[in-house]
C-alpha cells in the first residue's frame, strides 16, 4: 500500500511533495484507529482538483474497497 502511494509522485502531475507512512504514535485517545497517513503538496489548486479523478489514484481507491474503515481528508492552502 505504501509503495502504491509513493508511486503517485512522478506519475500524477502536479505533485510537489508526497509523504506516506504507518502511524506509530504512542499517544492515546487521539488517533481514532487511523493506521496510515498521507500528506501531499500540490503545485496549485488545479493540480489538487485533477488528483482525485486521476486513473492511478482511482486504481488505488478501488484497491481499498472493502478494507478501509474511514478516511479523513483535509485540504488547506499553504500560508507564507
Amino acid at each position: 500500500m505504501l509503495d502504491a502511494l509513493h508511486s503517485f509522485r512522478g506519475n500524477i502531475p502536479g505533485i510537489v511533495e508526497l509523504t506516506a507512512g504507518i502511524n506509530v504514535t504512542e499517544e492515546t485517545g487521539n488517533i481514532h484507529g487511523y493506521t496510515l497517513g498521507l500528506r501531499v503538496t500540490f503545485e496549485d489548486r488545479e493540480a489538487l482538483r485533477l488528483y482525485g479523478p486521476h486513473p492511478q489514484h482511482q486504481r488505488f481507491v478501488q484497491m481499498l474497497d472493502g478494507i478501509l474503515d474511514n478516511v479523513v481528508v483535509v485540504d488547506y492552502p499553504v500560508q507564507g
